[in-house]
C-alpha cells in the first residue's frame, strides 16, 4: 500500500471514533437506550469520580485484557491496537459529552 493511501485511511478510522464517540454520547444522554458495552461505564459515571470517556476506556481496557490472560501467548498482537483505539475513543466521548 502507498503511504497516501495508508494515511487517507488512518484519517477515515480517525473520522469513524470522532464519530462514534458522538454517537455514544447522543444514546447515552438522550435516553434513548443505550448497548451493553456503554450501560456499565454509564451506570458508574454516577458512582465513582471519573468521566463517562474515562469508565469506557477502562472497560474498553479489560475487555482485552481478558483475551490476552485466557489466551495467553495465541493472542494475535495486532489485536493490541485495540488499547490505542480505546484512548483515542475516551477522548472523543468526553470531547461530545455534557
Amino acid at each position: 500500500m502507498e503511504k497516501q493511501s495508508i494515511f487517507i485511511s488512518m484519517l477515515y478510522l480517525l473520522l469513524s471514533f470522532i464519530i462514534m464517540g458522538l454517537g455514544i454520547n447522543l444514546v447515552a444522554h438522550a435516553n434513548l437506550g443505550t448497548s451493553a458495552l456503554t450501560l456499565i461505564p454509564l451506570v458508574m459515571n454516577e458512582f465513582v469520580p471519573l468521566s463517562f470517556g474515562e469508565l469506557t476506556m477502562i472497560f474498553n481496557i479489560i475487555l482485552v485484557i481478558s483475551p490476552v490472560i485466557l489466551l495467553g501467548k495465541c493472542f494475535p498482537l495486532l489485536q493490541y491496537f485495540q488499547i490505542n483505539v480505546s484512548f483515542i475513543l475516551r477522548v472523543s466521548v468526553d470531547f461530545w459529552g455534557p
